[in-house]
């Protein structure tokens, strides 16, 4: 778990394509409600967030973390990493302090994905459940992963 996430204070539950998983709420998220974006297909990137005259693409995922066409989405959550910003769009969020949640840190085995750093890099236990945490560098790297491999948006 990077130093950053170590230090959060609330996590941002979200979920998608029937799973839920959780994500550290750092200052460099901007969570955006669906009405407050451009919804149109550019690649394979499902809905756009518009900066500065820079469009910042933002993915549907499947249960698989692959994109799709077509999916259920209410919020674009968006990751500015050195200023080109992604987003993954998701069905649900809420906000959870710390303290409601026990997560523990680990090292993924095996190799990393394509985007080149693991996507989740620790796990919360919750009553009978278990949520994966992601690695915000890692969904960063993994959203970037796709949208070069699928056109860039703009």
């Amino acid at each position: 778990m990077s130093p950053a996430a170590a230090s959060v204070r609330h996590y941002l539950e979200i979920s998608f394509a029937g799973g839920t998983y959780l994500m550290p709420n750092l200052p460099q998220l901007v969570v955006e409600p669906r009405e407050n974006l451009a919804v149109r297909r550019l690649g394979m990137a499902a809905a756009q967030r518009v900066v500065q005259g820079v469009t910042w693409p933002a993915f549907a995922l499947n249960a698989e973390l692959e994109p799709v066409a077509e999916a259920p989405w209410t919020r674009g959550i968006f990751l500015n990493p050195a200023g080109r910003g992604v987003g993954i769009l998701v069905d649900d969020m809420r906000l959870v302090a710390v303290d409601r949640l026990r997560i523990e840190a680990f090292s993924p085995l095996g190799p990393l994905p394509p985007g080149g750093q693991p996507l989740f890099d620790a796990a919360s236990m919750q009553g009978e459940g278990l949520s994966l945490v992601f690695s915000v560098g890692g969904l960063v790297a993994h959203l970037l992963y796709q949208e070069h491999r699928h056109g860039r948006a703009d």
